[in-house]
């Protein structure tokens, strides 16, 4: 199982083996876009556990709409 990695720089680069068109090298190109999908779906649940905390001020929303921030 290879760690997934949530960096955005990286994501694009995923999402350019995804999306590319292969010249030449059919074969490997399939197999990367195959490891490539598998991928997606772990990241996509490592993103959401990582982001889904908003934080205090998602907490403190109330006071801060009622102060105008």
């Amino acid at each position: 199982m290879v760690a997934i990695d949530t960096d955005l720089d990286k994501q694009c680069l995923i999402a350019t083996v995804r999306d590319e068109v292969a010249l030449g090298g059919k074969e490997v190109i399939h197999a990367l876009k195959k490891r490539v999908e598998v991928y997606l779906t772990a990241l996509s649940e490592a993103m959401i556990k990582e982001y889904m905390d908003f934080g205090s001020r998602w907490n403190n929303r109330e006071a801060l709409l009622a102060r105008g921030d």
